[in-house]
């Protein structure tokens, strides 16, 4: 007797531990204004009124002052995204199989939700009407210290800054000395190729965050970015949510994740578009 005659006698197992897919690390409604969230509790657009600096007039002997006319914009974020994730388990599926399914999937009804959320904001980053660096091509020294001047320029807060990059921009930052050198550390900040959730380090008073989450491809470069937190910002109206029905016409078991939410660039001149690798 050999193992193909007694083929039938041999048994086949599944082990309990499950290889679950890698997922990317979600780092952009993190870094993003939040304030507005609470201001959302219906309706579906929220109208943003900008308060414009004043100009000082000199003052002369005997004449009347001058009272400034200051013509009022606002910037409108509609929360105009409405995502779920779904699964059914059969009844058969539940009784029979080794592991709980529903549960099993049920973080993946989030992560997708989270995922949604992350692409959405990611893709405002080439919004930026400021930008340094080529597509495809890495970036350098220079193209990061003129971002950030970008920022200065535009008085943006100077704390809550933050840079996300790819894998493959990350990879060319690390190998520079300006950035990653222990010398510079004090008055450049220091970078490191140990990331954790994504940070990697600090340096010209961005802190520096890695994701594969980043808009682009390895062959035609990525939309790396560098923005103050105010610069971008999320409104979750219906933070996900999950619903659950017993389906008796299917004899499945149904699970429903949902959100809505919306997203809005608020400061063009406190962002800026980093084309790279």
């Amino acid at each position: 007797m050999d193992k193909t005659t007694q083929d039938y006698y041999i048994a086949e197992m599944w082990s309990p531990i499950v290889l679950e897919a890698y997922e990317a690390n979600l780092l952009f409604a993190n870094l993003v204004d939040r304030r507005f969230d609470k201001h959302m509790k219906s309706g579906d657009t929220l109208h943003v009124q900008d308060v414009a600096n004043l100009a000082a007039t000199a003052k002369s002997e005997n004449t009347a002052v001058n009272y400034e006319t200051v013509t009022v914009s606002k910037i409108d974020i509609s929360v105009d995204q409405f995502y779920y994730a779904a699964i059914a388990v059969e009844r058969v599926v539940e009784v029979q199989a080794m592991l709980d399914q529903a549960k099993l999937w049920g973080p993946k009804l989030s992560y997708a939700l989270a995922l949604q959320v992350d692409d959405t904001l990611a893709g405002l980053v080439d919004n930026f009407s400021q930008y340094v660096g080529t597509l495809n091509v890495p970036t350098s020294v220079d193209n990061w210290i003129r971002a950030v001047q970008y920022l200065d320029d535009a008085n943006a807060p100077d704390d809550e800054r933050f840079a996300v990059v790819a894998p493959a921009e990350w990879a060319n930052i690390i190998k520079q000395d300006f950035f990653v050198r222990s010398e510079y550390k004090d008055s450049v900040g220091q970078l490191s190729a140990k990331a954790k959730r994504g940070f990697f380090g600090s340096a010209l008073g961005v802190d520096f965050f890695k994701s594969s989450n980043v808009e682009g491809t390895n062959g035609s470069g990525h939309d790396n970015g560098v923005f103050q937190r105010q610069a971008l910002t999320l409104v979750q109206q219906l933070a996900p949510e999950v619903e659950t029905q017993y389906d008796i016409d299917y004899l499945a078991r149904k699970v429903v994740a949902f959100e809505m939410f919306g997203t809005a660039e608020m400061r063009d001149t406190s962002g800026v578009w980093v084309k790279g690798l």
